[in-house]
């Protein structure tokens, strides 16, 4: 599904309005309690599993397979059971309770564990707990001043010897996105590096000539420090 400029421009209005009231995330809620099971208004909800995460799964499937993994930020949960399809042991949050409601009815048999949770107050016992996390354009979806933030929160729930493959699109340094979404500089964030992950892989495709866009592709790992 193709979003219209008018449905895009509808949310960069919504999204603005919650950040003017200083509620940076309300603003998901908002949108997915107006759509249903078919992605309607959802500029992002392809109602696919990402092409990059399918890609990367034909290469590295057997990585996968049986590992207790987390989706943050898993909108309508496709990417969440193309995980599960794959072995993944899958756990897959969102802050929007109506985005996790159209999960459960569009996956009514799934063994994907759907659960609303919010990214900076998660639970617990998810604390460098998960061997595998994945995060796809959930942290351009936030405005700038919270996306350290948020990266060092998915760099915790990453455990020893575990990966996080994170994805998103990138901007030039010196082009400053209006958003949502807002799209990092191209390059490896260097917050899940100070977090205590290391760069195992790094991916960057064209994706648009003007203004310049990428899609970035990275994976990481927590050392395992068991002896």
């Amino acid at each position: 599904m193709v979003a219209t400029d008018d449905e895009r421009r509808a949310v960069m209005k919504l999204a603005h309005q919650h950040l003017a009231k200083d509620d940076a995330l309300g603003w998901f809620e908002a949108l997915y309690a107006q759509s249903d099971t078919s992605g309607k208004g959802v500029p992002w909800a392809n109602m696919t599993p990402n092409p990059f995460l399918l890609s990367w799964l034909e290469d590295n499937e057997i990585v996968a397979i049986g590992r207790k993994t987390l989706v943050v930020g898993c909108g309508l949960g496709d990417d969440a059971e193309a995980l599960s399809h794959h072995g993944c042991v899958v756990t897959a949050f969102d802050v929007s309770a109506s985005a996790i409601a159209l999960c459960k009815q569009r996956f009514a048999d799934t063994s994907v564990d759907y659960q609303v949770a919010d990214l900076f107050d998660p639970p617990q016992a998810w604390a460098q707990s998960f061997d595998f996390v994945y995060e796809s354009v959930t942290v351009q979806a936030l405005p700038p001043q919270l996306q350290e933030r948020a990266m060092r929160q998915i760099a915790g729930f990453v455990a020893p010897g575990g990966h996080l493959l994170a994805m998103t699109w990138a901007r030039p340094a010196d082009v400053e996105p209006k958003g949502p979404p807002w799209p990092p500089a191209i390059g490896v964030p260097q917050t899940y590096l100070e977090a205590g992950l290391r760069q195992l892989d790094y991916q960057q495709t064209p994706v648009q000539d003007e203004p310049p866009l990428w899609h970035l592709r990275i994976v990481f790992e927590r050392a395992n420090l068991a002896v």
